[in-house]
């Protein structure tokens, strides 16, 4: 909790400069946008940079990385069910292909054994 909190307070303060050089700065917010923001920003965006950690110390990086393909898939799915977008014959494909890779890489699929010389 302590290093994803240190990286997020970390990069607000690396770009607050470029911010207020900016003059994008309104001065004059509403409560209610700002509370949504920082609810939004504290609760699910934090708790998901922590998990991302927790992810990454139990299942290992290689392991842990494989999850952000995942996201693709996930909006393919939904963009079709919920947003009744076209589904190609190329986007099922690369899902098999893109959980097969993670498959490998998690070592639950096995490799093809090197040719005997």
């Amino acid at each position: 909790m302590t290093l994803a909190s240190g990286q997020q307070i970390a990069a607000s303060l690396t770009l607050m400069p470029f911010v207020v050089a900016s003059g994008s700065i309104h001065w004059h917010l509403a409560t209610t946008p700002t509370m949504s923001i920082l609810v939004l920003g504290l609760f699910p965006g934090g708790l998901a940079f922590m998990w991302n950690f927790d992810t990454v110390h139990a299942w290992g990086s290689s392991a842990a990385s494989t999850v952000e393909y995942v996201c693709a898939i996930v909006a393919v799915v939904e963009g079709v069910g919920l947003l009744h977008e076209s589904l190609y014959w190329y986007q099922p494909v690369g899902g098999v292909i893109v959980i097969a890779g993670a498959l490998v890489g998690w070592a639950q699929l096995p490799r093809r054994a090197a040719a005997a010389e």
